[in-house]
């Protein structure tokens, strides 16, 4: 049986894409698009995420027992197939 030999792994030969891609990952998010701006619009928020949770809370339970027994047989009305 012959050997088989495979391809060797071969870099991409354009510069200027490996330039680009080794740029981005050293570039990352952009710091500043992640900040607060206002603290008056991140206070609002807080308080209404706090807000929501505390409705959540205080939501009344409903009553899931049944009043009415299920039916014991169930029929299905329709023409024959």
């Amino acid at each position: 049986m012959e050997k088989q030999t495979n391809k060797p792994y071969r870099p991409s030969r354009t510069l200027d894409k490996d330039e680009k891609k080794k740029k981005k990952a050293e570039a990352g998010q952009n710091p500043k698009s992640f900040s607060f701006f206002s603290k008056g619009k991140t206070a609002r928020a807080a308080q209404r995420n706090l807000d929501n949770d505390q409705k959540r809370l205080h939501l009344p339970l409903l009553d899931r027992s049944a009043e009415v027994a299920p039916p014991v047989i169930v029929a299905v009305v329709g023409p024959p197939k």
